[in-house]
Formats: structure tokens, C-alpha cells, sequence
């Protein structure tokens, strides 16, 4: 069996703060010393080509040994499996007869991916043969309608767990833009679902089983088919020309429900905030009045990334269709060049900007023996353990270029 080694090299930037993480399996050669945490310090220097690569020495490793490149044999200790617990459902409508629905298990942090599925009889009764102790989360769907619902394994009380099934209903929908009122096509509809958890607390997930929602036609309408009676439903809605649905807010699902007696409703979408960020002198002179700027999410920011371009106007950089939680972005120039751009909800002005050059660190890492350590996977890192740039591996003389990294 493969074994690998972890070496953790620290590095403070002239400019960039920086953590250069190298983990690897092998050496590439088939064989490596056994599992090791290790940390040099370097320095990555502001502009590499001054000077020779850093060369990172890895603390001392025992003598190397060879390593199976395959999985011949596996042997396990003792394993303790819980006990399955059998299970009995029983099915009904809303009147309380029995009645067939697809009945479908999951774990109750994975509803999207079910543990088993089973149909009911006629009669409504449904069993499964044994699952862990545990608490999970369950859907049933079936003519006479749908019900979400959980259960604690083992059950505190004899019989099936009941399952009643509400009946169906549709709302039209009709999305329009909130300047002009005017119809919004091709919007697309993601349903979501908030349910009470058996310890209290309430949790929003996918509403189950999906239903593909067509998406709006030029009079911006379609229509939600399918829901259950009685549930709190949200939806998620992107559409061309609109910021993206906020992250923040769990997709602006908390101001988007589903009218829970009416059969229509209307979503405004919001054309977005214009926000500009003055420009001052740096490490390279601003691009010209007009130029377009492409827009790059910040690596590791995780806000939601740009979906429009910036340009160049009055000595600033102005973006249109700013959604509404903070930006952590970046304006790259045609000559590739770039900018910072952050701002706060509700802002129509960032801090100032400049434009600087991307980095490039070379390094090379050797073992304590002086041997290549190839085969590592090298990233950089900011002081706030987010990556800057992309993971490079280490060639046959273990050295790695980790290229346009943020400045």
C-alpha cells in the first residue's frame, strides 16, 4: 500500500505573504520514507528571476524502503458493526386510507443521496429490513400526494412509523425586472425546502424529489407543479442580465417563499448595484480610458464569483450588476495586470485600487540527502491560508514554478 509524506514549508513574502504547502504520495521513483511532517522556513522573494530558485531541504528522513505500488493485502482488526434495526412504514392520504408511494431513506446530512428506496403496498404498508441506529430523513411521493419526514432509530415506541401524504399543488409564476417591470425570460427555478429537525432546530435543503421547473417564456411565466400542501417552499431563480442568487443568503431564498395558500406569485428580480473603485498609482500605469476588465473571483473568498466585466471610465473601474454581498474580486487588464476589488453590501464605492503584476515562485526541494523530492504537490498560500494561485507538482529534480499568483 502507497504511504504519504507531508512537508509543510513556510515562506514570508517581500510582497505577499505567503505558505507554501508540498504534499505528496511517492517520489515518483516507487518508493518514499515513511510518513513525515517536516517544515523549512524560505523566503519567496518579489521577483524570483533575480535570483537563483529556493531550495527547500526537507528534514531528515529515515532510510527509504520500498513501497507496493499495489493493494495486495488489506488486514483489518476488530470491527464492531451496529445492529440493523428493521423498520415498518405505513402509508396514507389524506382521509387516512392506505395508499402506494415511493418511499425513499437518506442520512439526515445527505437528503440528496438516498440509502434506500421501496414502494409501498396498496394498503400503504412499506418495511425495510435493517438500518444502523440513527436518526434520517425520508420523502414519500405518490398519487394522493407528499410528505417529508424524519425518524430516531431505534424508535421509542412500538409500530410503524406513519407517514400522512398532503395533496399536490401548482402556482404560476411570472418574473419581471424591478427598474422596468418588465418580463424576465429564461429565468431558472431551483425549489428549496425548510424543515423542523427532530431536536428543534429548522435546516433549508433541495425540495425532493426535484422537480425540473421549465424556465419562463417571453411573458416571463412558467409554472411550479408538484408541491406539497403546507410546505415552506423557497426558490432560487438565475436569470440572463442578473446577478447570481447570493450565497450569502442562501440563495435569496429567505425573501422568495412560496405563498402558501395562493395560487400565483411574483419574483422581482434586481438589475444589481453599480459599484466603482477609484485608481491609483501603482506598481503599473492604469489601462486606458474604455478598456474592458475581465473579473476573477479572489482564490479561497468564497463569495460568489463575477458574472459580468468592469471597464475603465474616469480614472476608475465601474461594474454593473453587482449583487448584493461583499466582492472579493479581481480586475485583470488585457496586458494581464490586476486590481482588487472589494466592497460591503450596499456599497456603491470600493476602497481606492491599483493595478500590479501577477508573481511566479520557483522552488526546488531536496531531501535531507540531497536527493530530488519529486512528485510534490506545492501550493502557495496568503496569511490567511486561502491559495493565490494554482498547485504545481514537483519534475524528476524537484522543482516547481507556481505561476500567476495574487499579489
Amino acid at each position: 500500500m502507497k504511504r504519504s509524506r507531508v512537508a509543510l514549508a513556510t515562506a514570508t513574502a517581500l510582497t505577499i505573504g505567503a505558505v507554501a504547502w508540498i504534499v505528496s504520495g511517492t517520489d515518483g521513483s516507487g518508493t518514499a520514507p515513511p510518513s513525515t511532517l517536516e517544515t523549512a522556513e524560505s523566503e519567496v522573494v518579489r521577483d524570483p528571476t533575480s535570483r537563483p530558485p529556493t531550495e527547500i531541504s526537507l528534514a531528515p528522513a529515515p532510510a527509504r524502503r520500498a513501497i507496493p505500488t499495489r493493494l495486495s493485502k488489506i488486514e483489518l482488526g476488530d470491527v464492531t458493526l451496529a445492529v440493523g434495526v428493521p423498520v415498518a412504514f405505513q402509508v396514507s392520504n389524506a382521509s387516512g386510507r392506505g395508499t402506494i408511494a415511493e418511499i425513499s431513506i437518506s442520512q439526515s446530512w445527505m437528503p440528496t443521496q438516498p440509502l434506500a428506496t421501496m414502494t409501498s403496498t396498496a394498503e400503504g404498508r412499506a418495511e425495510f429490513d435493517a438500518l444502523p441506529p440513527g436518526t434520517y430523513g425520508g420523502v414519500a411521493l405518490g398519487a394522493a400526494g407528499r410528505a417529508a419526514f424524519w425518524f430516531t432509530l431505534p424508535k421509542s415506541s412500538a409500530g410503524p412509523i406513519e407517514i400522512v401524504l398532503a395533496e399536490l399543488r401548482s402556482v404560476d409564476v411570472t418574473v419581471i425586472a424591478r427598474d422596468t417591470r418588465a418580463p424576465v425570460a429564461d429565468a431558472r427555478i431551483e425549489l428549496f425546502e425548510e424543515l423542523k429537525t427532530p431536536d428543534g432546530s429548522y435546516t433549508t435543503r433541495p425540495y425532493l424529489p426535484r422537480i425540473a421547473v421549465p424556465p419562463t417564456n417571453p411573458k416571463g411565466q412558467t409554472a411550479l407543479t408538484g408541491l406539497e400542501r403546507g410546505a415552506k417552499i423557497s426558490v432560487s431563480v438565475t436569470a440572463p442580465g442578473f446577478p447570481p442568487p447570493s450565497s450569502r443568503y442562501l440563495g435569496q431564498r429567505a425573501d422568495r417563499m412560496v405563498p402558501p395558500v395562493e395560487s400565483s406569485m411574483e419574483i422581482v428580480l434586481d438589475a444589481g448595484r453599480t459599484v466603482t473603485w477609484e485608481v491609483t498609482p501603482g506598481e503599473v500605469p492604469p489601462p486606458p480610458e474604455g478598456t474592458v476588465l475581465t473579473l476573477e473571483q479572489q482564490s479561497g473568498s468564497g463569495t460568489a464569483p463575477p458574472y459580468s466585466t468592469g471597464r475603465m471610465w474616469g480614472g476608475r473601474i465601474v461594474v454593473e450588476g453587482v449583487s448584493a454581498e461583499p466582492t472579493h474580486w479581481l480586475a485583470v487588464a488585457p496586458d494581464g495586470s490586476r486590481a482588487a476589488l472589494f466592497s460591503l453590501p450596499g456599497d456603491s464605492e470600493g476602497p481606492a485600487t491599483s493595478f500590479g503584476t501577477t508573481r511566479k515562485v520557483e522552488v526546488t526541494l531536496r531531501w535531507s540527502d540531497g536527493a530530488p523530492a519529486s512528485g510534490l504537490f506545492v501550493s502557495v498560500r496568503n496569511q490567511g491560508n486561502n491559495p493565490t494561485g494554482a498547485t504545481a507538482t514537483t519534475d524528476a529534480k524537484g522543482f516547481a514554478s507556481i505561476e500567476r499568483l495574487e499579489s
